[in-house]
């Protein structure tokens, strides 16, 4: 199926080692969360059913793969007297914007 290929093609994108890559997923994931919002792709029957199932995994896989990938070093929390990475803390933000987004879908 099509929307699979392209899913674990975003999905890769998620948990790219790149945090400038990672960043070229937050907007779609927003407006790929609005749109199965705005639309109720539930309200077509069998059909819209599975595809919002298939948006829901979708989102949350997107959501986990970013969380995962903006974690704190292992040592973050031993040596807090260093300053800390500004762009990763920007990047945590992000990503909490995001999880915070998807949390507030109904299912």
């Amino acid at each position: 199926m099509m929307f699979s290929a392209i899913s674990s093609l975003f999905q890769t994108i998620c948990s790219s080692p790149h945090r400038v890559i990672r960043a070229l997923t937050y907007e779609p994931l927003f407006s790929l969360h609005s749109a199965m919002i705005q639309k109720e792709i539930s309200s077509t029957g069998g059909a819209g059913q599975h595809l919002q199932g298939l948006l829901v995994d979708h989102l949350y896989t997107c959501a986990m793969k970013l969380a995962t990938s903006c974690g704190y070093p292992i040592d973050y929390f031993v040596h807090l007297h260093l300053d800390s990475d500004e762009e990763l803390e920007a990047e945590r933000n992000d990503v909490r914007d995001i999880l915070r987004t998807l949390a507030g879908s109904e299912g």
